[in-house]
């Protein structure tokens, strides 16, 4: 179960992030264009907080750059690398005279957001772990958090292969969860925290993986506990056979859960 205030999410090699789409044949129609919701979301002059940023994503910082005053950028991975590649990454745009870049843990363990209450007009999450909590007290009355999460029906078919682990949970993650149970959750974990007018959305669409690049995403990033690709050759195997097409690519889905929430101004 998702903790209240805070919860998991994705931890990536830096080269992971470019496998991602590097191992995809073919995907249908995404039910949204996250940038487009980040522009259409976040008004002119904002001071932005851009949580779990990892190697810093040129699409995302050009859709919300036009809006920032100033964007305040963080990771909290103990994989160095990826602050490293998002530092170089940062150098070759224009826009980092106005973007500052950091280390941050937003677990409670850790005590939140490094950062003074009602800092930031808006706090975006992409695919990275949020605190409802801190979210809410570092916003300004009237502040935007926009927030895409990989939701419980993500790649499901891929991960029921893999069955059970030693201790009788799911190997795949999010598998303990049945259909709606994350969107739920997040509405009112972020409720909780004080947010009102609180939209939450979800879409499923067909994507098709090399096998390579289905590895890749399984080996980095959190899809199947306890990973062995010589132990688990069989179920690999298996996985090729019942869901990959005449081209040896195989068919799977993509989750998203998609939610947006204001601070109230009083």
């Amino acid at each position: 179960m998702v903790e209240p205030g805070t919860s998991s999410g994705f931890d990536y090699d830096p080269t992971t992030y470019e496998q991602i789409y590097s191992g995809i044949v073919y995907e249908g129609q995404r039910p949204w264009n996250f940038l487009n919701v980040l522009k259409a979301n976040i008004p002119p002059g904002s001071k932005i907080l851009d949580c779990g940023c990892g190697p810093i994503s040129t699409p995302k910082l050009q859709a919300i750059a036009p809006q920032a005053a100033r964007i305040v950028a963080f990771d909290s991975s103990y994989k160095k690398r990826i602050l490293e590649s998002a530092r170089a990454n940062l150098a070759k745009q224009d826009i980092v005279d106005k973007t500052d870049l950091l280390y941050a843990d937003i677990s409670p363990a850790e005590g939140g957001f490094p950062f003074r209450d009602e800092t930031f007009d808006a706090v975006t999450f992409m695919l990275a772990p949020h605190n409802a909590l801190e979210t809410y007290r570092v916003l300004r009355p009237g502040g935007v958090v926009i927030l895409e999460r990989v939701g419980e029906k993500d790649k499901r078919n891929i991960k029921a292969e893999f069955g059970m682990g030693i201790d009788r949970k799911p190997r795949g993650y999010l598998m303990e969860h049945q259909p709606g149970d994350l969107s739920r959750i997040y509405e009112e974990d972020f409720r909780n925290a004080g947010f009102s007018d609180v939209q939450v959305t979800d879409g499923l669409w067909d994507t098709f993986y090399t096998s390579e690049g289905l590895l890749k995403i399984i080996q980095g990033a959190r899809t199947v506990r306890d990973f062995d690709s010589v132990k688990d050759t069989e179920i690999l195997r298996t996985i090729q056979e019942k869901f990959g097409d005449a081209e040896k690519a195989i068919h799977t889905f993509q989750h998203r859960i998609l939610l947006i929430a204001r601070k109230p101004l009083a």
